[in-house]
């Protein structure tokens, strides 16, 4: 079973547009995996990219917004043999564990924020790399174990954990400067992805991996 959420609006924006948060927390092993959306509507692309991947979801538990029980994404559940499980109006109670998740979510993207003086607007990346986080973490729910050792049976590698916003310093390529122009051009870290790390040009603010 799977429990979802979707935050927002947020303001400001993130960098590029979004202003929603999508969550998705596994019952078992408390991994979760987050997306950011521009508009509401964008649940249900997320949602077949999410289930094509994770083939084994039997159920998703969520609250009861219309983007959750609307007609478009009933149906892009049933094609893919899950059940969509609203709570009853009112009562995001019932919905706990992705509602918990969300506010342990914004908490830690907002001291990130605040300890690296980044702009508001960096708070999509920062909430992405709180769930890096959240995942190699022992959780209490779950005898202490981390959600990553859960999902993947093995535990997670810590050697790759930077300060959100720390300075970070990229190789330049040898096509790309002179003989004494520097090997590296500094940046700030923002974050993980699956290729290693994010960084972000303080001058321009493009956003590389």
């Amino acid at each position: 079973m799977i429990h979802s959420d979707l935050c927002g609006p947020v303001e400001p924006a993130t960098l590029s547009g979004e202003r929603y948060v999508l969550t998705f927390v596994d019952d078992y092993s408390r991994f979760c995996e987050v997306r950011l959306i521009k508009k509401k509507i964008d649940i249900v692309v997320e949602f077949k990219n999410f289930l094509k991947v994770n083939d084994t979801v039997k159920r998703i538990r969520c609250d009861n917004a219309q983007e959750y029980v609307s007609g478009e994404l009933q149906k892009v559940a049933r094609d893919a043999g899950v059940k969509i499980d609203p709570c009853p109006p009112y009562t995001p109670q019932l919905n706990g564990v992705a509602e918990r998740m969300n506010r342990t979510l914004f908490d830690k993207a907002r001291a990130m924020l605040y300890d690296s003086k980044l702009s508001k607007s960096c708070w999509g990346y920062a909430i992405q790399a709180a769930a890096f986080l959240h995942n190699r973490i022992p959780c209490t729910s779950i005898n202490d174990h981390t959600p990553y050792e859960l999902k993947y049976s093995t535990k997670p590698d810590l050697s790759t954990i930077r300060i959100f916003g720390c300075d970070a310093y990229v190789k330049v390529a040898d096509t790309q400067r002179r003989k004494l122009d520097p090997k590296s051009k500094k940046m700030i870290f923002i974050g993980y992805s699956s290729m290693g790390y994010r960084v972000m040009d303080p001058v321009t603010r493009r956003v590389t991996v």
